[in-house]
């Protein structure tokens, strides 16, 4: 039996989790949700992350919801490039 020690934030997770799957059903898209600044470096990370959400849902189309103080315009314009590359449609919200 496993304990714990952030029960609040796991039930937090778990709740965002079920919304995301629920839009996801009835918009037929996928859904990546980046909260923070976009900096160089991060992008072998994201193109991990977007692929393995390519790959699962297998959907055109991928909303984006974007909560950013900022960041690296390179760094915008490769994570661009890498969700050009898996998805036929993109939104941004």
């Amino acid at each position: 039996m496993t304990i714990s020690l952030f029960p609040a934030t796991e039930k937090i997770r778990d709740l965002l989790n079920e919304q995301l799957a629920a839009l996801e059903t009835r918009l037929d898209a996928d859904f990546l949700c980046q909260d923070g600044p976009i900096i160089d470096g991060n992008e072998t990370l994201f193109l991990r992350i977007v692929e393995q959400i390519a790959n699962e849902k297998q959907h055109d189309t991928l909303y984006v919801c974007l909560t950013t103080t900022g960041g690296s315009a390179t760094a915008v314009e490769r994570y661009v490039n890498i969700i050009r590359g898996n998805y036929k449609e993109v939104e941004i919200t």
